[in-house]
C-alpha cells in the first residue's frame, strides 16, 4: 500500500525501494513482486520487470485459467504444467488471454514479432477475432468463449507473459 501511494506521489524510486524491502521481508509474496515489476517496467528495466510481473498469478494460474475458461475441456494439473517458457520444443502452443480486452489488444499486438515454426492458437475477445485475424493471418485465433480440448496443444502460454519473451530490452521495441 506504501509503494502504491508513492507511486501515486511521483516518488517511484521510493516505491520500488520499498518494495525491494517487503519482497526480501515477504520472499514470494505475488502482490508485491507484481508491483515491483510494475515499476521496474516502467524503468525499463525489462528483463526483471517481466519475471516480476508474472507473478501476478500468485501461483494460482490453473485456477484462474479454470475460473476464466469454463469452456475449455481436458485441464489437468498435468498438462498445465506445460507453461511454454520460450526455448522448450513446441508443437503447438495456445495463447490464452489473462486480462481484460484493454490488455488483450496491447500484448496481441505483439504477436506481430513473434515468428514461431509451430501452429498457435491465440484466444481473444470475440471483437477482436476479424481484425487480429486479417491483420496476422499466420495465427488461428479463436474466441476466448470457445470450447478447445487443452490436450490439443503442447504447450501454454498467458498472453500478458508474451512481453517478457520478445521484448526483453529497449532495443527490441520499434
Amino acid at each position: 500500500s506504501l509503494a502504491k501511494l508513492l507511486m501515486n506521489m511521483g516518488e517511484a524510486d521510493k516505491a520500488e525501494k520499498t518494495l525491494k524491502t517487503a519482497a526480501k521481508a515477504v520472499p514470494g509474496n505475488s502482490d508485491v513482486m507484481t508491483n515491483l515489476g510494475l515499476i521496474q517496467l516502467l524503468n525499463r528495466e525489462f528483463e526483471a520487470g517481466w519475471q516480476n510481473y508474472n507473478h501476478r498469478f500468485g501461483g494460482l494460474m490453473i485456477d484462474y485459467f479454470t475460473t476464466r475458461h469454463p469452456h475449455m475441456r481436458n485441464v489437468s494439473p498435468d498438462r498445465f504444467s506445460k507453461l511454454w517458457e520460450g526455448k522448450s520444443k513446441c508443437k503447438k502452443l495456445l495463447i490464452w488471454p489473462d486480462q481484460g480486452i484493454g490488455d488483450e489488444v496491447m500484448f496481441a499486438t505483439i504477436l506481430q514479432h513473434f515468428k514461431p515454426d509451430f501452429p498457435v492458437t491465440v484466444q481473444l475477445d470475440n471483437r477482436l477475432l476479424d481484425l487480429f485475424q486479417s491483420s496476422l493471418p499466420n495465427f488461428d485465433f479463436k474466441s476466448s468463449q470457445a470450447s478447445l480440448d487443452f490436450a490439443d496443444f503442447s504447450h501454454h502460454l498467458p498472453l500478458g507473459q508474451l512481453p517478457s519473451l520478445l521484448l526483453n530490452d529497449l532495443s527490441k521495441f520499434h
